[in-house]
């Protein structure tokens, strides 16, 4: 499972949305979800969250790792092909893309 934490008010976090939302039907076998961060303090306050956006993997309940901003996925501006290797060396997936379609 990968979650976006985030603030709609933030443009960094909808552009996090928006290239999640066009990546996620390559990875079906991946739940992706968009968290408003002030709805969620527990989550945000046990992860640590201090800056958004925030992505965090979660396998088998666990928590795997997060990204900072577009720390590794771009810095300044968000890369989606980075953001889609993220997703592709992380615990959530074990194929590429065109794999994981059925």
């Amino acid at each position: 499972m990968l979650v976006h934490f985030y603030d709609r008010r933030f443009r960094r976090c909808q552009e996090m949305n928006a290239a999640l939302e066009e990546i996620a039907p390559n990875y079906p076998k991946i739940q992706f979800l968009c968290a408003e961060a002030v709805k969620f303090p527990f989550m945000t306050e046990k992860l640590e969250i201090e800056q958004l956006p925030y992505l965090a993997t979660f396998s088998d309940g666990y928590f795997t790792g997060g990204i900072i901003g577009f720390q590794d996925i771009g810095e300044e501006q968000l890369d989606r092909s980075l953001l889609e290797q993220y997703i592709l060396q992380s615990s959530l997936c074990d194929k590429s893309p065109a794999e994981t379609v059925q």
